[in-house]
């Protein structure tokens, strides 16, 4: 038997790696995955549900597939990251193969798309859990009409609500049918690719007891195969019914994550079991009640980048449930083409990217940066409106920046924000050119308090900034955050403030400043004009890295 001394090289790189990977680390960030094939060693309590709207899609369409997770049998923190993967499939937020997904309410959304026939299978990754779930891929029939998809999948057993139908050869506006369970709904608008269709009312079995129908596409005689998903019908007392009554914004960036608030009514306060999408794409739900639904756009790809493109909005509740409803809007919200959210732009480098802060008091005089390109140097040839009342452009403009102050504005009513178009127009130009963002300034009501619904991430290292965005409504600028622990209170960086969201960087946690490593701290908001604060109480952990002070022994021991 030999025995040899070796440096202990392997321990000492792999604390080098640990340390090096403390400061600044991503406090969203998975946990180890479960070995292929494998448990993972000790006990788990974290639980992954997988489901999809469409178990088999066709090729060259999407299915919205939705990770459930649970912790010792309770919703997981909002702010954790699900990793998804999946094989010939690509995920349609990113065009890859592997994406991570934000946890809100403990579910997170992907949605996958193939563009060849055959099983993908859909991996995702939390903490010490992992789920699959295979999607079969379909080839499109070389004939006859074909649905790849449907939206909304449920409705009214009144009828009445308004399907679309997508797929291809679904005729041309003349000789088209559709048929839910058999019945014919009255169809209002038909091409090649879509159809729009009201639903015919059903008479239930039971009316206690939701029904599922096939779906079915007839163009002049021929019959598609019945839709993958069926679709259901219930019978909902007209003051259960939910229902959508406006959108704000109206207009968004295509690259998405532009906060959008969904007024209505009855849209429950479950965040695992309901879901908005835009174009049929999902998006991020930040905050929910009953009357209000705030939600994180989610990435549109425009058929052609210039044009902008409208989307049906459309909110379902208690997904899975025998209570499941949905409501729909029709093309509320605009995908704005190129130039940012520029809609009536007509020269490409004439444009607004941003505006900040895009909120302020209807007594006017906010200050606030309009960034864009082509504005020139000559401020009198510029004019800027808000809701059509001429701001005051202050100081001088550089051709890619414009300071304004805010006009004043007289609220409809007010206790309720408005949001209002802005538009730069250059009246020095041969042919006047014009950049306007929709609903690009929000004037807040008077008496409009600052709430606090959500926070994301929620813990962060000690020895670096955490960016964490406050999700709400009634931000105001300018705004300050505070982070206070007992008697302790410092002030962090805002680096965003909008109507529903403030972004700002965490101190860093050194010495005596804000709280110890572990302890809860309490996230403070803060207007100076009007005295109004808000607060979230224990809504940030500081975590503490590790510190070395010595190893030993510097030799290890091998026998052989």
């Amino acid at each position: 038997m030999r025995r040899f001394q070796i440096p202990n090289a392997a321990l000492i790189a792999g604390l080098a790696a640990l340390l090096s990977g403390c400061s600044g680390e991503t406090p969203t960030a998975p946990g180890v995955a479960t070995p292929p094939g494998g448990v993972p060693p000790g006990s788990c309590t974290t639980l992954i549900s997988l489901t999809a709207t469409a178990d088999s899609p066709f090729v060259g369409s999407g299915s919205i597939v939705r990770a459930t997770v649970t912790k010792a049998g309770v919703p997981v923190a909002d702010g954790g990251s699900v990793q998804f993967t999946t094989t010939l499939s690509f995920f349609a937020e990113n065009g890859l193969q592997t994406i991570s997904k934000t946890t809100v309410g403990g579910v997170a959304d992907v949605t996958v798309t193939s563009l060849n026939s055959g099983t993908a299978r859909v991996t995702a990754v939390y903490d010490c859990a992992r789920a699959q779930k295979d999607l079969q891929f379909q080839g499109v029939p070389d004939s006859g009409p074909v649905i790849t998809s449907y939206l909304p999948t449920s409705g009214s057993c009144a009828g009445g609500d308004t399907v679309t139908i997508n797929g291809v050869r679904l005729g041309n506006g003349t000789g088209v049918r559709v048929f839910f369970g058999g019945i014919e709904g009255s169809v209002t608008t038909s091409g090649n690719t879509q159809i729009k269709v009201l639903t015919p009312a059903r008479t239930l079995k039971n009316s206690a007891v939701p029904e599922s129908v096939p779906v079915v596409v007839v163009v002049n005689g021929v019959s598609s195969q019945p839709a993958s998903i069926l679709f259901t019908y219930a019978c909902i007392p007209i003051e259960q019914k939910m229902s959508i009554s406006s959108i704000t914004p109206t207009a968004g960036s295509p690259a998405g994550g532009d906060l959008v608030q969904i007024l209505g009514r009855n849209f429950g306060n479950n965040f695992a079991t309901t879901q908005v999408t835009f174009c049929g794409r999902s998006a991020q739900i930040v905050a929910q009640q009953d009357q209000q639904i705030t939600v994180s756009t989610p990435t549109h790809i425009l058929a052609n980048p210039a044009v902008s493109e409208a989307c049906d909005v459309i909110v379902t509740r208690d997904i899975g449930l025998v209570s499941q409803q949905t409501a729909i809007a029709p093309k509320p919200f605009t995908y704005s083409g190129t130039g940012g959210n520029s809609v009536c732009n007509t020269d490409p480098s004439f444009f607004i990217s941003s505006i900040s802060p895009n909120s302020g008091g209807p007594d006017g005089g906010t200050a606030l940066v309009i960034t864009g390109g082509g504005f020139g140097s000559n401020g009198s040839l510029l004019r800027v409106d808000f809701g059509g009342i001429p701001a005051t452009i202050v100081g001088s403009i550089s051709n890619t920046t414009i300071a304004v102050s805010t006009p004043r504005r007289t609220l409809a009513s007010p206790d309720v924000p408005e949001t209002v178009d802005v538009t730069v127009t250059d009246l020095g130009s041969p042919v006047q050119r014009c950049a306007r963002v929709v609903s690009g300034f929000a004037y807040t009501a008077k008496a409009l308090d600052p709430v606090i619904y959500s926070v994301s991430p929620r813990t962060g290292p000690n020895d670096a900034s955490t960016r964490v965005s406050i999700f709400g409504t009634g931000f105001q600028f300018p705004m300050q955050v505070f982070l206070t622990c007992g008697a302790q209170r410092v002030e962090a960086e805002a680096s965003s403030i909008s109507l529903n969201t403030i972004v700002f960087k965490t101190p860093v946690a050194a010495g005596a400043n804000v709280c110890l490593a572990n302890q809860l701290v309490d996230i403070v908001i803060l207007n100076p004009s009007t005295g109004k604060t808000a607060s979230c109480p224990a809504c940030f952990k500081y975590y503490s890295c590790p510190t070395i002070t010595s190893i030993g022994p510097g030799f290890g021991s091998y026998l052989g």
